[in-house]
């Protein structure tokens, strides 16, 4: 008899392990979450298993839905590598309270001031708020008149620059994930129809564009045409 509870003990152990809850992850476990914590150790922080993972051999990426973030879709990525520590996190629509509190302080000012965008200005403010990636940088940001379509739309060109280092299949990955992010959230302003996104990536190639992503509006929706590495990321 006491064999047969034991059993039964550990089946209902075993049952519980399995039923494990899909965690979200907020502002304040995304701040707690640090490289080089085990995958255990970042759910005893969020509570809960992620929601979907995948690996390609390099390295594993495990995805969360972000909650209570300053998008309703926020997404956080958790990156581990062979040792399986975490490498690299990324959160899309989950921004911080600094960034959120500079955002109305600027707004607040220009409202102030009375000051009066241009469309230009407004796609490029548009365009900064939305680049919140980790590790990334504006140098440039330029919005110009399509004069291709002369139909009043516009083409947003941001050069932006990645001071992170990983491999260069990392990279990539991550290069496209930011960029088609950006292309998505752009897509949503009906006047834009062309995005040409430049990026520096010191660690690969020190003072150059090391990729070029160009997307083209086709309906409500901005479409991958060329993806251009340089040879350091081959």
């Amino acid at each position: 008899m006491k064999k047969v509870l034991c059993v039964g003990f550990a089946a209902m152990l075993l049952t519980a392990c399995g039923s494990e809850e899909t965690a979200t992850i907020n502002k304040v476990e995304y701040n707690k979450i640090e490289s080089g914590m085990t995958l255990d150790e970042v759910k005893k922080i969020v509570g809960g298993k992620e929601k979907s993972s995948n690996d390609d051999g390099t390295f594993i990426e495990y995805e969360f839905d972000g909650e209570g973030g300053v998008e309703s879709d926020a997404t956080v990525t958790l990156m581990f590598n062979e040792e399986e520590v975490l490498d690299t996190k990324i959160e899309i629509g989950l921004l911080s309270s600094n960034d959120t509190q500079e955002t109305t302080v600027e707004t607040s000012e220009v409202n102030e001031k009375n000051v009066e965008l241009t469309r230009e200005e407004e796609i490029e403010e548009k365009a900064k708020g939305i680049i919140n990636y980790n590790f990334t940088k504006v140098k440039e940001l330029d919005v110009n008149e399509n004069l291709g379509l002369n139909d009043g739309s516009y083409i947003v060109l941001p050069h932006l620059k990645w001071d992170a280092k990983n491999n260069a299949k990392r990279t990539k990955t991550l290069l496209e994930m930011y960029s088609d992010d950006l292309a998505a959230n752009l897509a949503k302003e009906g006047d834009i129809s062309e995005l040409v996104v430049f990026w520096e990536v010191p660690y690969h190639l020190e003072g150059k564009n090391v990729a070029k992503f160009t997307y083209t509006k086709k309906g409500e929706n901005m479409i991958i045409g060329e993806r251009w590495y340089d040879p350091s990321l081959r």
